[in-house]
């Protein structure tokens, strides 16, 4: 456990041990304690701990040059930190001389096995699905896009920003991120937004979350500019100042792309943004039993074949990427 020591002496240990106390066989085995000031800071934070007997593996000073900085929602997209890997080296070599390892070995090796992750397989490619990935979407699940893969589908990444067209596709993925920090970029690709909406009225498969979301809705309002988007559902997205932050769990109420009815599924909402001047008559395919969802404790829009939602989903739950797969291919052959 990684504890934050900088402004904190004695009752580092209090905090630690809440931690530990506070769920039931918490498997905390060890202790790094960050942003440590001085020698005497260092020492008056060991002498607290020393009482609960788990051993500190690490040390780590306060240096503003090991830190990573944060903008629009707290997030930097990895994708635009140019210099990120050579950070990280730098990080990591500097901490190296802070950190015993064969400590933390040490505790490792004594852990419990890890469930086993089935390993990749060949699977005949059944269909494309294409993938918006570029400044304005790209917050996926890594393990969303091989649970796609190993249910049959080849990827084709593309840009909502500089493509003109999607790639040729049997479904199409529009993830997270920040639409409304590109927006002027987005709006102005009006050949994207178009063929997206008529792919869509034709009943192309069609899954989107959040970021994809507000990007499927007509406008997206933010610091007093409002950006035109795709259109597809009658609802424009405002920005708030107020955080909506969940982990999620849905039950399906009405058969979907991704899901049949009664399913359970689960994921995370992050956003600050909200739908307005939705149309009475949206159809959803989920009620929301932990999280806020788009309306009234409801989530996923669904309109013609698209599916979209505040929750970003994982498809590590049975099902959820075959199914939507299987919808792609089964679109395809109409």
């Amino acid at each position: 456990m990684v504890l934050d020591a900088s402004k904190a002496a004695r009752s580092i240990a209090a905090t630690a041990l809440g931690f530990v106390k506070f769920h039931k066989n918490s498997g905390i085995a060890g202790f790094i304690l960050n942003k440590i000031g001085s020698r005497k800071h260092e020492d008056l934070c060991r002498q607290a701990l020393s009482k609960l007997g788990i051993p500190i593996v690490g040390v780590i000073p306060r240096d503003a040059s090991m830190t990573m900085e944060s903008r629009h929602l707290g997030l930097i997209p990895v994708n635009e930190m140019k210099s990120l890997q050579q950070k990280i080296i730098s990080i990591a070599k500097t901490y190296s001389d802070y950190i015993d390892i064969e400590k933390i070995i040490e505790i490792g090796s004594k852990a419990p096995s890890l469930p086993s992750v089935p390993k990749d397989v060949t699977i005949k490619q059944r269909a494309k699905i294409a993938v918006a990935l570029d400044e304005s979407f790209n917050f996926y699940y890594q393990e969303n896009i091989d649970s796609l893969r190993r249910a049959g589908a080849s990827i084709e990444f593309f840009s909502p920003i500089r493509d003109k067209k999607i790639p040729s596709c049997d479904g199409l993925y529009i993830g997270g991120g920040f639409p409304e920090v590109k927006g002027e970029l987005l709006e102005r690709n009006n050949s994207m937004k178009k063929e997206i909406k008529e792919k869509a009225e034709d009943g192309l498969p069609i899954y989107a979350e959040c970021g994809g979301l507000m990007y499927l809705t007509k406008s997206i309002r933010y610091k007093e500019k409002k950006f035109k988007m795709v259109g597809l559902y009658e609802a424009d997205t405002v920005m708030q100042k107020k955080l909506k932050l969940n982990y999620t769990k849905a039950t399906v109420s009405n058969p979907c792309i991704v899901s049949g009815r009664n399913s359970t599924l689960r994921g995370h909402e992050f956003h600050f943004s909200e739908l307005e001047s939705i149309s009475s008559d949206s159809k959803f395919a989920y009620e929301m039993d932990i999280g806020i969802g788009i309306r009234k404790g409801k989530d996923g829009m669904v309109q013609y074949n698209t599916l979209a939602s505040y929750m970003h989903m994982h498809f590590a739950m049975p099902q959820v990427a075959k199914t939507f797969v299987e919808n792609c291919i089964m679109s395809s052959r109409r």
